[in-house]
């Protein structure tokens, strides 16, 4: 059986302050893919391969990655192994 990766907890976003701009970008991009969104629609479906809405898409996606791999740096650690005396 493979091993399991354990999982990280990141910290809440209210309490990071390098992360107010990127989530704000999140913002905007939600909105943007909403519009895209309803602008894609045609005989009443989604149409997930216009161009726009791929775009706004992998963009959201983006910003979202952004703001986990700096929630990452910014996780608790854990207290390191302490030595043994000698």
């Amino acid at each position: 059986m493979p091993k399991q990766k354990k999982v990280v907890k990141l910290p809440p976003v209210e309490s990071v302050p390098s992360v107010k701009p990127i989530t704000e970008q999140i913002g905007e991009w939600k909105k943007k893919l909403a519009a895209a969104k309803e602008k894609a629609v045609k005989d009443g479906k989604v149409n997930k391969y216009d161009p726009k809405l791929r775009t706004a898409l992998k963009k959201l996606k983006r910003a979202q990655r952004k703001l986990r791999r700096e929630l990452f740096i910014h996780r608790p650690r854990g207290k390191a192994a302490e030595a043994p005396a000698t």
